[in-house]
């Protein structure tokens, strides 16, 4: 979960985060180059708002505490509002999952960017929309 992640979790030189998903598995996962300016940028605020308080949590509140998932769930909620859909971070990675599946077409890869042992999981994500199934359609129709 995003609340559990600490400063000494991620390695700015090869842009990996360990994560701590559901069943306490860990496991790294990498960020791009726009990802890594942006935590550079909150790792200076961050210093700054703690004012030299030792505390291990990457996201910190105003109270200078780590914060929970119920108040990471309030912010997206927050800066969500005039949205049509309902905003949550399940939401984020479903459309993350399914945005990724779109651009890529690779199941395999969206269930190794989820870390899904069960490939059945990472099918939700995988929404096969009508665009998709007249492309497969033109694809079966060029090999006859």
């Amino acid at each position: 979960a995003l609340s559990e992640v600490n400063i000494e979790d991620i390695n700015m030189d090869n842009r990996t985060i360990i994560i701590t998903e559901k069943g306490n598995v860990t496991r790294p996962c990498k960020f791009g180059q726009k990802v890594a300016s942006i935590m550079k940028k909150w790792l200076s605020d961050r210093k700054k708002l703690l004012d030299g308080q030792d505390v291990d949590a990457l996201f910190i509140s105003t109270q200078r505490r780590r914060m929970t998932p119920r108040s990471i769930d309030y912010l997206i909620r927050k800066y969500s509002v005039g949205i049509d859909k309902k905003v949550s971070p399940h939401k984020l990675r479903s459309t993350c999952g399914n945005s990724l599946y779109k651009e890529t077409r690779d199941i395999y890869l969206v269930q190794s960017v989820l870390g899904h042992s069960n490939i059945k999981n990472t099918r939700r994500y995988a929404q096969v929309d009508d665009d998709i199934r007249e492309e497969a359609v033109s694809y079966m129709e060029s090999l006859l």
